[in-house]
C-alpha cells in the first residue's frame, strides 16, 4: 500500500462561540459566497426602482367588460374632479363680513353778526354739542370746519374773516373734549354764497361742521374692505 505524504496544516482560526478551528481556506471560500451574494443584491436594488416604472399593459377587451361598473365610475369621478377644490361653503365663509356703520350727523350752521367773528348769541356751544358727542365717540371720523362770508367787502378780507370765524367754532369744539386732530378748518370767503339769498344776507356769515368723509358714516349697510 502506497504511503500517503503528509499534507501541510494550513492556518487556521476559532470561530468565536464554537473554539473549533475552521481551515482558512474554506473560510475564505465561504466569504467568497457571501460577496457575490452582496453583489447579487445590489444589482437587484440598482434595477428595482427602474423596474417599478415599466408600463403595464392595458388589460384586454374581455378582461375590461369583466371590471366592475362601481369602479369605473369611482375611477371616472377621481379623474375628472380636480384636487383641493374649494367647496360652496368654503367659498361662502370667505365673504367679506357686512358691517352697519355710524349714521351720520346732520351738518351745523353756526352764524355771525357783519364783520364780527364771535358767534351769535350764546347758544353756539349747545348747538355743537350733538356733534361734537359723535366725534368723539368715532375717534376715526374727521370734521370739517369751514367759515364763510358774505358778498360784501373785498375778496382778502373776506377769507381773512371767514377764517377767523372756523377758528373760533373750532374753539368752541375743542373746549367741549374734541381732540383737534379730527377737526380740519377751511375758509372760502365769499365763493359759496347761500343759493337765492341776496349778498349781504345773514345766512352768508356762517360757519358750517360736517363730516369730512361721508363715506365714513352710512345709515345703510357696507361691506368692509
Amino acid at each position: 500500500m502506497a504511503e500517503v505524504s503528509a499534507v501541510p496544516d494550513l492556518p487556521s482560526f476559532a470561530v468565536p462561540g464554537e473554539g473549533a478551528p475552521v481551515p482558512l481556506l474554506a473560510t475564505l471560500l465561504a466569504l467568497g459566497v457571501l460577496m457575490g451574494a452582496g453583489a447579487a443584491g445590489l444589482a437587484l436594488d440598482q434595477w428595482g426602482p427602474a423596474q417599478q416604472h415599466l408600463p403595464v399593459a392595458a388589460p384586454a377587451a374581455g378582461a375590461a367588460g369583466l371590471a366592475s361598473p362601481v369602479a369605473a365610475s369611482q375611477a371616472a369621478t377621481e379623474v375628472a374632479t380636480p384636487p383641493n377644490t374649494q367647496t360652496a361653503a368654503q367659498a361662502a365663509m370667505a365673504i367679506t363680513p357686512i358691517v352697519k356703520l355710524p349714521a351720520c350727523p346732520e351738518a351745523v350752521s353756526i352764524f355771525f353778526p357783519t364783520a364780527r367773528a364771535t358767534p351769535e348769541g350764546p347758544d353756539a356751544a349747545s348747538e355743537l354739542s350733538a356733534v361734537v358727542a359723535w366725534a368723539r365717540a368715532n375717534p376715526n371720523a374727521r370734521l370739517l370746519v369751514e367759515g364763510h362770508a358774505d358778498a360784501v367787502g373785498g375778496d382778502e378780507s373776506n377769507v381773512l374773516l371767514s377764517f377767523t370765524r372756523a377758528k373760533a367754532v373750532a374753539a368752541l369744539m375743542a373746549a367741549g373734549g374734541l381732540p383737534a386732530q379730527q377737526l380740519q378748518v377751511m375758509a372760502a370767503g365769499s365763493q359759496r354764497l347761500t343759493t337765492g339769498m341776496p349778498g349781504p344776507a345773514r345766512e352768508h356769515r356762517r360757519v358750517t361742521v360736517q363730516i369730512h368723509d361721508p363715506d365714513g358714516c352710512k345709515t345703510t349697510t357696507r361691506q368692509t374692505p
